[in-house]
């Protein structure tokens, strides 16, 4: 196989590349028609290929996305649970405080009032 340098930054050119492969120099071939004998691929089935290709990534995405927007969902569905079982424990302790205040203010109060009398 002889290579024809080309001037300008391309590759080399190889000439003489498809012989025998029903393929024209020069031409677009997919992977599996290269020296397989089926001859070029055209730009149709290009075209194809690529849309193909593309809406699987864009299927992939969406659910990649989908399965991104579920696990947020499900970590603020736990996030609020806590939340509101915090909220709960607070408040609960918060009832805790006063009524053991009020108690304390109470026993100070009656036996101040017992020291009185």
């Amino acid at each position: 196989m002889l290579l024809e340098m080309v001037p300008s930054r391309e590759a080399p050119v190889a000439v003489g590349a498809n012989e025998g492969s029903g393929g024209v120099v020069g031409t677009s071939m997919s992977q599996e028609n290269v020296g397989s004998g089926k001859g070029p691929t055209t730009a149709g089935q290009l075209t194809d290929e690529r849309s193909s290709a593309a809406m699987f990534r864009v299927q992939m995405a969406a659910k990649v996305t989908g399965a991104r927007e579920q696990l947020a969902a499900d970590q603020a569905t736990v996030l609020l649970s806590a939340g509101a079982m915090l909220t709960s424990t607070r408040r609960r302790s918060f009832q805790l405080l006063c009524t053991n205040s009020f108690t304390a203010a109470d026993n100070l109060t009656s036996s101040a009032t017992q020291r009185l009398s």
